[in-house]
This record gives structure tokens, C-alpha cells and sequence, in this order.
């Protein structure tokens, strides 16, 4: 996983990076639970990925018009279910203004509302507001520290703590629940919360210089270290345990990575040109990305180097499961096809007018993404094709390696397949307005997602 750096409409445009990384040890502790409280149904106090439930009915004042549904990627109309499907919220437009509705319960109305995130657990949530003219974040229904502007919500994985942006006057803070730092001399990057320790972590970009810095800071922001420049934003594992960036040294560049808990212990890899694309593996500690040098591209791999073919990269590196190589997917003449480095043979002679999506089987012995051909959508499971959809999107690996499930559109409607290892269609499960990414249930037997089924918003749950 890993977090842009500032929007370019907030910063700029920002050149020359450069670095020199002095890593020290840092220990910071802070217990702090300030968030306020939330009042949630006992019926969706906790995960609810093993049942279907209803979370909430859209009232007849906040149900969306036809328009409403069509524009809601312009931010008219959003709906968004926590990741384990203990909670689901949705904006409603009520006259002039729109209210962010939790499980059910009307938030204040503002102006507009932004940024929205919600915790997995579905317990918390956050979103940026206007309200009186003045853009304030919006946590569990209070109101957040006073501010021009916010940005760039982000809860700790434990959904105690969110940070934030923050502007007053000309200038801009990092805030954590109620406390904010000394400021930024220009702007605070997206904050990192660290996984393993009441550490968060952002890029502090200095006004008027041309190099950033990396700070590592306790919650309450008594003790911050800084970590050097840097030229990259801040990229971690699955777990926030281990963190990844770029530095520069004499116009060249190479990766820095260490864990939260120990960054002094610091591994440099090899020196580029230019280095993109970092990717941590399922492992949360094996490392990939992009190295050019002297015009020639590399794939950067537990140690080891390889070139990069001829082509466009069309996406990051995926780290198979086995952690035996890197899928990368790349485009030459408007065809584009996988390659896999540091596999014999890891070109795939099959070649699409689009490919998104790619995963491997959790043994890494098998692959798929979604391809088009024309306006048809469809899954691919080494080699093997699927049937044709009007779109296709988001295939996963089930745990025992036995199943492909993924979502689909067709025909205006929209639902989910499940597919078997050579992508035939086992099952299509019912279709709704809406459907949302699946995530399969802790025994692995079922797939839970959201849907949207008139003015119910549910948490479905259905055996593979």
C-alpha cells in the first residue's frame, strides 16, 4: 500500500528533488483515544462480513433522482461501506445544502462536502465540509479543530486517531485529533500512520526550497524527528509495519527502507537515474520497483536486477505470492500484454486492447486480470478467457485458490461472478443499482459486499 503526496493544485509545482537521509532512533508513546463518540445500531456494532444485514434505509427526502445516480461520480450523490461491512454512509442533498447520513442518522448540513473516509470496522468516519463558508473536517459527526481548509482525512489502523491537513492563514498543519504541530513552512503531505507504534509519518514540504522531508512524530507531536530530504511521496506495507522512500545523491536516486519501529536500521538499495513504481509484496517485506539507467529500464527485486522489454509500463509492479517474480503490465503499439520479470519465458503472448487488475493465486502458480477486447470486458485466468461483459473489474483469488470472483456490468445491470480457476462462470449472483468490492468472509466458504437495492443498503453475504 502506499500514499500520494500533496494535490498539485494545493503545492504546485515542485522540482529538483534532492536528499540526504540521516536516519536516528526514534521512540515516541501516546495512548490518547480523543475521537469523539458515535451512536451505532447494536445491530452494526461489529463486522457483519458473516450475515446479511440491512445498515441503512435511504429516506424518501434523501433519495437520489435518476440524475443524482448518474452524476455521482461528480460527488452528488456517494455511497460508501466500511471494508468489513460494519457500516455504510451515503450524501444526501436536502434543498441548498447535503448531509453526510451514517447507518442512518443526518449528520449537519453544510454547503459541500469533499473528502469522506470511513474506518474498515465501520464505526468511524470523516469527511471535509463547508460550513459558514470555511472548510472544516467533520469527525463522527463533530466538528474537527477551527481551519480555512482541510485536507486528506486518515484514520490509524486501529480507528482511534485521524489526522489531517489543516490551513490557517497562509499556512498549513498537521492535525491529529484535537492537537495540531508547529506547522509546515509550506505543506504537510498525506500523514502515515504507523501500524505498529504511535508513530505517524509525513513528507514536509518547505516553502521556497526545492528538497522535502520525511518527519516521524509521536501522536501528541512532543517529539518529531526529521528524517532527511526526500524525493518521493511515502510508501508502506499492508500492515503500516515498514515504510519505503526515494532519495537523491548527486542527481542520482535510490531506495530507502526501514520499519517504523527500528528506522535507523536502514536498507539502501542500488543507485538510478530515476527510480519509480515501489510496490511491497503480500509478505509486507519484499520490495519491487523501476530503476532506469543510462536510458534502460529494470525491474528492482530482492536484490536482483532485470530489463524491463521494449514498451509502455501501464501500471505498478504486482509481487507474486510466492514471491518467485514481478507482473508488470506494459503496452507496445496499443496492445497491451503481462510480463513477468525474473521468470523464464514471463512474457505472455497474449495481447488486449486494455488489461487492469492484476493478482495472483495466493501459491503465486496462477494469475488474472480483467482484458477488453472492443467494447467487451472480460476475466482472464492464464490465458484462459471468460464470457463477455460490458465491463469487468476487480477479480480476486478466493483462499483455496479454487475460484475467481469478480464484479461485472451489463446492460445497466450490475452484479457479481464467480468464476472457477479457468475463468468459467460457476455462479452470477443476483444484480442491483450498486454493487461494491467483495471481500470473502474469515472461513473463506462466503463473499461479502455492499449493494444498493432500492433505498436499502445492505451488507450481502453469499456462499461461493
Amino acid at each position: 500500500m502506499f500514499f500520494s503526496m500533496t494535490r498539485i493544485n494545493r503545492i504546485g509545482t515542485i522540482i529538483c528533488y534532492m536528499v540526504i537521509i540521516a536516519i536516528a532512533m526514534f521512540v515516541s508513546a501516546c495512548t490518547r483515544d480523543k475521537l469523539p463518540e458515535t451512536t451505532i445500531p447494536p445491530s452494526v456494532q461489529t463486522a457483519l462480513i458473516d450475515r446479511t444485514t440491512v445498515l441503512a434505509k435511504i429516506s424518501e427526502q434523501d433519495k437520489p433522482t435518476a440524475t443524482d445516480m448518474a452524476m455521482q461520480n461528480r460527488k452528488v450523490f456517494r455511497v460508501m461501506f466500511s471494508e468489513r461491512g460494519g457500516g455504510v454512509l451515503y450524501t444526501a442533498q436536502r434543498g441548498e445544502t447535503v448531509r453526510v447520513v451514517h447507518n442512518g442518522t443526518a449528520g449537519m448540513p453544510a454547503g459541500m462536502i469533499d473528502q469522506i473516509v470511513i474506518t474498515p470496522d465501520g464505526l468511524h468516519y470523516a469527511y471535509s465540509s463547508l460550513i459558514d463558508g470555511k472548510w472544516r473536517m467533520v469527525i463522527n459527526g463533530v466538528v474537527g479543530v477551527e481551519s480555512l481548509e482541510v485536507d486528506d482525512p486518515v484514520f490509524s489502523p486501529n480507528g482511534k486517531h485521524i489526522a489531517y491537513q489543516v490551513k490557517r492563514g497562509s499556512k498549513w498543519y498537521m492535525a491529529i485529533d484535537d492537537n495540531i504541530n508547529e506547522g509546515c513552512s509550506y505543506y504537510c503531505s498525506t500523514p502515515v500512520f504507523s501500524g505498529v507504534s504511535p508513530i505517524i509519518a509525513y513528507i514536509e514540504v518547505p516553502k521556497g526550497q526545492a528538497t522535502h522531508r520525511l518527519i516521524l512524530s509521536d501522536l501528541m507531536f512532543n517529539k518529531a524527528k526529521v528524517l532527511g530530504s526526500i524525493a518521493s511521496p511515502i510508501f508502506t506495507n499492508w500492515d503500516n509495519s515498514r515504510i519505503a522512500v526515494i532519495s537523491a545523491e548527486d542527481n542520482k536516486h535510490r531506495v530507502l527502507e526501514f520499519g517504523f519501529n527500528n528506522p535507523d536500521d536502514v536498507q539502501a538499495g542500488p543507485l538510478f537515474d530515476r527510480i519509480s513504481d515501489i510496490i511491497y509484496g503480500p509478505d509486507g517485506k519484499t520490495l519491487a520497483y523501476v530503476g532506469e539507467q543510462l536510458g534502460s529500464r529494470f525491474l528492482f527485486f530482492e536484490g536482483r536486477e532485470e530489463s524491463i522489454p521494449d514498451g509502455e509500463l501501464m501500471g505498478p509492479p504486482v509481487i507474486r505470492s510466492d514471491n518467485k517474480g514481478v507482473g508488470i503490465i506494459m503496452s507496445v503499439n496499443e496492445r497491451w500484454f503481462l510480463h513477468e520479470g525474473f521468470i523464464k519465458n514471463g512474457t505472455t503472448r497474449k495481447s488486449y486492447d486494455e488489461i487492469e487488475g492484476l493478482v495472483y493465486r495466493h501459491d503465486g502458480k496462477a494469475h488474472a486480470y480483467a482484458a477488453r477486447k472492443g467494447d467487451k470486458w472480460f476475466i482472464v485466468v492464464n490465458g484462459n478467457e471468460g464470457p463477455p461483459f460490458d465491463r469487468v473489474v476487480g477479480p480476486q483469488f478466493s483462499f483455496d485458490n479454487k475460484k475467481i470472483v469478480y464484479r461485472v456490468r451489463q446492460g445497466g445491470e450490475r452484479f457479481v461472478v464467480v468464476a472457477d480457476a479457468k475463468g468459467k462462470t460457476i455462479k452470477r449472483h443476483e444484480s442491483f443499482e450498486m454493487v461494491f468490492p467483495p471481500v470473502f468472509t474469515a472461513d473463506g466458504k462466503s463473499v461479502a459486499y455492499g449493494v444498493k437495492d432500492g433505498n436499502e443498503l445492505i451488507w450481502k453475504v453469499e456462499e461461493l
